[in-house]
């Protein structure tokens, strides 16, 4: 099982329309998964925002199950949801691309 696979399963432990600060997420996949706390990052798997290196492939096939807030806080939405809005690149917040009921299109 890859470890987004690990991540994935675990946080469906938590509750969907939940918000969470970062140390709830990482302690929750550490005490379920044998993931190293190096390889979580919640950003990863964000459906609004995302790290150049997670775009791309990364972005398409790990599990999209976060919401990002803000710094260390964000909403579980869970794989699949309708999501409707802009992704953005964390640190220079250009528009990688936008959701459009759960639908996802690149720019």
């Amino acid at each position: 099982m890859y470890i987004y696979e690990k991540i994935a399963e675990a946080c469906k432990e938590l509750t969907i329309g939940g918000v969470y600060d970062v140390s709830e997420i990482k302690q929750l996949i550490l005490a379920k998964t044998d993931v190293k706390e190096g390889n979580i990052l919640p950003k990863d798997y964000c459906y609004n925002v995302t790290n150049k290196g997670a775009d791309e492939n990364k972005f398409i096939i790990w599990p999209r199950l976060f919401e990002y807030v803000k710094r260390g806080t964000y909403i579980y939405l869970g794989e699949g949801y309708p999501y409707n809005g802009q992704v953005v690149y964390a640190k220079d917040k250009d528009i990688y691309g936008h959701w459009t009921d759960g639908k996802f299109e690149r720019f």
